[in-house]
C-alpha cells in the first residue's frame, strides 16, 4: 500500500512548493537588506578606524591641555616668587639707602612719621612715638627711640635708650649704654657699657656690661656680660650665661 495516495500526494507538493516559493521570497526580502546595509555601511573596517584615530588625538588633546594647566600654574608661582624676590630686593635697596642724612645738626623724627630709608646722622637721632623707620639708624652720638617705634634695619649709636612696645628687626649696638623700655623686641642687643632690659622684653641674645634683667625678661640664645648681672623674677634665659673679659 503506497504511503501517499494520489491526491494526497499533491496536496504535499504543493503545500511544500507554496513553503519554498516564500522562502525564496523572505531571502530575496533579507538579501535586498544586506545589500541596502552594505551600501550604507559598507566601510565598517574603516569606521573603525577613524573612531579610533579620533579617540587616539582627543586623547593627545587632553594630555597636552593637562600639561598646559600644570605649566601655567607652575609659571604663575614663578612670577609670585619673582615679585616677592624683587620686592625683598627692594626692601634691602631701600634699607640701605640713608634717606636722611645730616652733617651737623640733629636728626628729630616726629611722632606717627614713616621713613623709607635708612637715617645717617653725625650727631644724635631722635624717633618720637610710633614712627616707622624702613631701614637703619645710624649715629655718631646718640640715639632716642620712642614708644611703639618700629625699625627694620639695625640701630648703631653711643648710648641707645628705647621706650616701651619698640620693635627692631635687626641688631642693637652702643657704644656707651644702652637702655631698653617695657614689652620690647628685639634680635641682638650690644653693649659697650651697662645694659638695662626693661620688664617683659623679649631678646635674641645680649651682651653688655653690667647687666639689669626686669621682670618677665625673655632671652632665647644666650647672655654674656663683663661686670655683674642682676635679675629680675620670671626671668627666661635660654642659651649660655657666661662673663666676657
Amino acid at each position: 500500500m503506497p504511503l501517499f495516495s494520489s491526491k494526497e500526494k499533491d496536496r504535499k507538493i504543493k503545500v511544500l512548493s507554496q513553503q519554498l516559493e516564500s522562502l525564496k521570497v523572505q531571502n530575496r526580502n533579507l538579501t535586498d537588506q544586506i545589500r541596502k546595509y552594505e551600501g550604507r555601511f559598507g566601510d565598517v573596517k574603516g569606521m573603525q578606524g577613524i573612531i579610533e584615530r579620533l579617540k587616539t588625538e582627543n586623547q593627545n588633546l587632553v594630555n597636552k591641555l593637562e600639561k598646559f594647566v600644570v605649566e601655567r600654574q607652575q609659571l604663575k608661582e614663578s612670577i609670585e616668587n619673582l615679585k616677592k624676590e624683587l620686592i625683598m630686593k627692594r626692601e634691602q635697596i631701600e634699607m640701605k639707602t640713608f634717606a636722611i642724612n645730616s652733617e651737623h645738626l640733629d636728626i628729630v623724627i616726629s611722632k606717627g612719621i614713616i621713613i623709607n630709608g635708612g637715617i645717617n646722622a653725625k650727631k644724635n637721632v631722635v624717633i618720637e612715638d610710633k614712627a616707622r623707620i624702613n631701614g637703619d639708624i645710624k649715629a655718631a652720638g646718640d640715639v632716642t627711640i620712642g614708644n611703639e617705634v618700629y625699625v627694620k634695619g639695625f640701630i648703631e649709636g653711643d648710648n641707645i635708650k628705647m621706650g616701651d612696645g619698640v620693635e627692631v628687626e635687626d641688631s642693637v649696638r652702643g657704644r656707651g649704654k644702652v637702655e631698653i623700655g617695657i614689652g620690647c623686641t628685639l634680635k641682638l642687643v650690644l653693649s659697650e657699657g651697662d645694659l638695662t632690659i626693661g620688664n617683659s622684653t623679649e631678646v635674641l641674645k645680649a651682651v653688655g656690661g653690667k647687666v639689669i634683667l626686669g621682670n618677665g625678661v625673655v632671652i632665647k640664645d644666650g647672655i654674656e656680660y663683663s661686670d655683674t648681672m642682676k635679675i629680675g623674677s620670671n626671668v627666661t634665659i635660654h642659651g649660655e650665661i657666661k662673663t666676657k673679659p
